[in-house]
């Protein structure tokens, strides 16, 4: 897996977390997620885009590190346990199926 590309989860995911505000796939061809890799745990995370790839990737080829930093201190705050909306998936729980699949 590239550190820091684009990819589409696979419906599988999605299905394996049945988290109801986790955005859903519509098979496989939305949305587009910028991917980068928890340094302490080693899974990746991906951050949901759109099915407008050519936009974000420019964006994203422009701002790299930015969007990273950004994304990394958005993590560290999750993992506190702040919540930034009321429709926000459970990703600390997302986060223990994963390592208990590791």
């Amino acid at each position: 897996m590239k550190r820091t590309g684009f990819y589409i989860v696979k419906d599988k995911f999605f299905a394996d977390m049945q988290e109801p505000y986790l955005k859903g796939n519509k098979e496989e061809n939305r949305p587009h997620y910028y991917c980068f890799e928890d340094s302490v745990t080693g899974i990746y995370w991906l951050i949901p885009l759109s099915t407008r790839i050519e936009k974000y990737r420019n964006i994203v080829e422009k701002k790299k590190r930015e969007v990273e930093q950004k994304a990394r201190k958005v993590l560290g705050m999750l993992k506190r346990g702040v919540k930034f909306v009321p429709t926000q998936p459970d990703v600390l729980r997302i986060l223990e199926k994963l390592q208990d699949k590791s």
